[in-house]
């Protein structure tokens, strides 16, 4: 039988390869959101994030992955304690679609983001905070729009 470390970094790992990488969200997010996820991300009010987490979960993974749509993520490390699981996750891809209110400039673009997740007691994601860390996306597809 798995611990629950185990189950929560099987959750991380299924959804950068398959939600992410695959772009398969719909086909896993039963499989690793709690249907009472909060998502508590850049430019989502608390409120609802808490409210309509799983929704936007949902909306901003395809919102992504649509913007970006040859996007590779990877995870460059792992961490779990108890049912709290920990991700670094470096991307890049080509920024071929509006994202973020910013018109597409069909340059790569190269981002990080940190994931801090509490996990339910099968591994399923019950709460999600996202930091992004060095240039911050919308930032750097500025200045991407600006070296035109």
């Amino acid at each position: 039988m798995a611990t629950i470390e185990e189950k929560c970094m099987a959750t991380a790992r299924k959804f950068v390869e398959v939600g992410l990488n695959q772009k398969k969200i719909d086909d896993i997010m039963s499989e690793i959101c709690a249907p009472d996820v909060a998502l508590e991300a850049p430019g989502v009010p608390t409120a609802v994030g808490a409210a309509e987490g799983f929704k936007l979960f949902r909306e901003a993974v395809y919102g992504w992955t649509d913007a970006f749509p040859d996007v590779k993520v990877d995870i460059a490390s792992l961490i779990a304690n108890g049912s709290s699981v920990s991700f670094d996750l470096p991307y890049e891809g080509t920024h071929a679609k509006e994202f973020a209110g910013v018109p597409p400039s069909n340059k790569k673009v190269k981002g990080a983001e940190l994931w801090f997740c509490q996990c339910d007691e099968d591994g399923k994601f019950k709460n999600v905070r996202i930091c992004e860390y060095g240039t911050p996306l919308r930032a750097a597809l500025i200045a991407a729009q600006d070296a035109k």
